[in-house]
């Protein structure tokens, strides 16, 4: 079992999309990318913190201070790119100047991704006009990943299907597994064919107090099993 930590930051959400293009948005693909790399990066043994699961509001400055307080080793944030002119495609990854370790991994990160026929626009600083909080502010090794140009015709083809955002997802995952000399578990875990139909019984805002709480249900009905999940991931699955 692995030791390494890794944050995922999630790009925009909520009432703000990102950028938009070609008739997706930003923060809808920057989420779908980020889920499949948490879930491929666990599934290899790696500690994982990821800022969000669904479409809310999670910007940098509660990013930040989250991530610090993991204390990761690799410290991510992924996003998808725009250009003014619909012109600009590829994959970019910024580091802190003058970071050798971060300009590594970001080399990594792209190479990677551009074997899936993304065109490498290649590690870049974070300054100027791309100074960005998430690298520039969080510690361990931290990179903005651009995963593709949101409103390129070019870049379109390769992120416009669930699975190819997944292939996203477990490239940088792979990216950062042979940045931290961590073996990538590259099949994908066999799925257990059994579907839980969840039930919400109650909402609590303090995470211990909803764990006490299903520890009284279980306790209770010992032929269910009552567990603690945000009631954000529950949304999207309401009928």
């Amino acid at each position: 079992m692995s030791t390494e930590k890794v944050y995922i930051g999630v790009a925009h959400g909520g009432a703000d999309a990102g950028a938009i293009g070609n008739g997706f948005r930003e923060s809808d693909l920057a989420l779908r990318v980020s889920l499949h790399c948490d879930k491929a990066l666990r599934n290899s043994g790696i500690a994982t913190m990821i800022s969000r699961i669904s479409d809310v509001s999670f910007p940098s400055t509660q990013k930040i201070p989250q991530a610090n307080a993991f204390k990761p080793d690799v410290c991510l944030d992924i996003h998808f790119n725009s250009s003014a002119t619909g012109s600009g495609n590829g994959v970019e990854s910024f580091y802190t100047p003058n970071n050798a370790e971060e300009a590594k991994l970001a080399n990594i990160l792209c190479a990677g991704l551009s074997k899936l026929g993304l065109a490498n626009r290649g590690a870049k600083p974070s300054q100027g006009a791309f100074s960005f909080g998430m690298v520039l502010n969080t510690t361990g090794v931290s990179n903005l990943v651009e995963c593709a140009f949101i409103n390129s015709p070019i870049d379109k083809k390769y992120y416009d299907t669930e699975e190819k955002l997944e292939l996203i997802g477990r490239t940088i995952a792979k990216g950062v597994c042979e940045y931290l000399g961590v073996e990538f578990v590259d099949a994908l875990p066999e799925k257990t064919g059994l579907y839980a139909v969840v039930k919400q019984v109650i909402a609590l805002r303090d995470k211990d107090n909803a764990r006490s709480e299903a520890g009284i249900h279980n306790r209770a009905d010992p032929n269910s099993f009552y567990y603690v999940v945000s009631v954000d991931e529950i949304k999207p699955l309401r009928l």
